[in-house]
């Protein structure tokens, strides 16, 4: 088994100064990479809001537009939906403003 010493550091002898800097590295180099990789984490998440976001947009189109059918249009609407097998959505999306 091999057996490993620390350097003895004595004070005022300027050794171990920059033991840190030595065993890791600039702290700058790993604030700069965390601040990287937070920053990607933010667009991700940015990213998945602006999905989230166009889906309710679509979803409240469909809302005003199925909101303005009287009830005999709004039942033919969903009975040719279940009659040929089609989704409600997708026929409310093909209805004209």
């Amino acid at each position: 088994m091999q057996k490993y010493s620390t350097p003895a550091i004595v004070p005022g002898s300027g050794a171990g100064q920059n033991t840190a800097e030595a065993i890791f590295g600039s702290v700058d180099v790993y604030l700069a990479a965390d601040v990287d990789i937070h920053i990607a984490e933010l667009k991700l998440e940015r990213d998945g809001m602006v999905e989230r976001i166009a889906e309710m947009e679509k979803a409240h189109e469909r809302y005003e537009k199925v909101r303005k059918l009287n009830s005999q249009e709004f039942t033919a609407l969903y009975q040719l939906s279940i009659e040929r097998d089609l989704r409600f959505d997708d026929l409310v999306d093909g209805l004209s403003g």
